[in-house]
């Protein structure tokens, strides 16, 4: 299933909602009093992928605090993958395969586009940690960046490039506010490590120093 489509589910739920005869809805008196009345499904989706963000960082700065507690939990690879913020470049060339914006456009062409724009937006990732660093911050300000700029990106470079730029920003958020520079990283998948199998781990390490006291 696209990982997109639970999104675009909640948002037609969302629409249909507000649309709705029935204004006493107690879920849509919820959501106007979080964000006011939605005019347009732009807004619903702005809302919805906020909440998004909100609930991922969540998860992740659980990791990291993790990591923090139990260095048992992390391991030696430290390769560019485990950087917090950093927009991949294997990711974005295959994101902007998905989204040729010209018919003709070509590989080499295509890459070339899409290092340009990982180059311009992790200079923006970077530029807003760097700033929460030199103004002893341990937050960076949610939406660090243009939203009219992010959303040109989407329409120009497609939704997955545009999911992968909100995700570096959200891993910076991250790193700054845990002061983890690393991913939790899955050595034999090659991957991010997931919440749940770091308390996975976390069970199995209590487990090891028990039988080894017993």
């Amino acid at each position: 299933m696209d990982e997109f489509e639970g999104l675009k589910r909640e948002v037609e739920r969302l629409l249909d909602m507000v649309d709705s005869e029935n204004s006493d809805c107690e879920e849509k008196i919820a959501i106007q009093e979080e964000v006011g009345d939605l005019p347009s499904s732009s807004v619903a989706v702005e809302f919805l992928e906020d909440e998004i963000d909100r609930k991922e960082e969540i998860l992740l700065a659980a990791s990291c605090t993790l990591l923090n507690m139990i260095s048992g939990l992390d391991h030696s690879f430290d390769g560019n993958e485990r950087d917090m913020g950093r927009l991949q470049v294997e990711e974005f060339r295959a994101a902007c395969l998905g989204h040729k914006v010209l018919v003709n456009e070509t590989e080499e062409q295509t890459f070339e586009r899409a290092d340009l724009i990982r180059t311009l937006w992790q200079k923006k990732i970077l530029d807003s940690v760097r700033l929460a660093y030199l103004q002893g911050e341990k937050e960076m300000p949610f939406r660090p960046y243009d939203q009219t700029e992010l959303e040109a990106l989407k329409t120009d470079s497609g939704e997955k490039v545009y999911r992968l730029v909100r995700k570096g920003f959200r891993e910076a958020r991250v790193a700054v506010r845990t002061s983890v520079d690393f991913k939790p990283w899955d050595l034999e998948e090659g991957r991010e490590c997931t919440l749940s199998e770091l308390l996975d781990q976390l069970q199995a390490l209590i487990r090891g120093r028990i039988r080894r006291h017993a």
